[in-house]
């Protein structure tokens, strides 16, 4: 999927941060100890001046599209950055844990720029477009009819049709409200939209269960 940069006053510094991120990975990874196999697939711009870059090992579990690690920078005008969060993704709750600092954008407007750079496999099933306003491919959800099962649901979430994930989810969840594998396509689907509020709500109900 190719993705441009943003246009608008801020495009140039983007690709500048996204030039010298690629030429300085080496370092990068080795400074937080990181495989020499990864790979920076997805930049997360939060204004003024700060960033995320989200990595891929390689070794995700089948059906996980999260990046495994995400490290926080802020930046001043020359392009110095300044490392502020390293946050490590935690496959039994799926959620990301603090390795080192702290996250000041939880609750940031984030702009997302694929990596032109990156060749792996995390969009394949779930595409990222910028801003992070913009949409999902499908914009509309199907009426429910009848019982709704995890399948449809499921298969919707393949789809990425993100909203009728959230829609017929909510129906099948009057019924099983401790299925922890739903609960995981709701905050999934809840992430990629923009919806972190209630994407944690969501995260929350996973960790009570488990």
């Amino acid at each position: 999927m190719a993705v441009t940069l943003p246009t608008g006053p801020k495009s140039d510094t983007y690709t500048k941060i996204v030039n010298k991120i690629n030429a300085s990975l080496p370092t990068i990874l080795a400074d937080n100890n990181l495989s020499a196999s990864g790979a920076v697939g997805l930049f997360e711009f939060i204004e003024p001046n700060g960033f995320f870059i989200s990595i891929d090992d390689g070794k995700n579990p089948a059906g996980v599209t999260a990046f495994k690690t995400k490290i926080a920078f802020t930046y001043d005008a020359n392009l110095n950055f300044t490392k502020v969060g390293v946050f490590d993704l935690d496959y039994t709750v799926e959620r990301y844990k603090t390795v080192f600092g702290t996250n000041p954008y939880t609750k940031s407007t984030r702009i997302r720029i694929q990596n032109p750079l990156y060749k792996g496999k995390l969009f394949e099933v779930v595409p990222v477009s910028a801003p992070v306003s913009s949409t999902p491919t499908t914009t509309t959800s199907t009426p429910v009819t009848g019982d709704v099962t995890f399948a449809q649901i499921k298969a919707a979430y393949d789809k990425n049709k993100l909203l009728d994930v959230i829609k017929l989810s909510e129906e099948y969840m009057t019924k099983n409200p401790n299925d922890a594998e739903m609960l995981k396509l709701r905050y999934r689907s809840y992430y990629i939209v923009g919806k972190y509020d209630e994407s944690l709500v969501e995260v929350k109900k996973i960790e009570t269960l488990q």
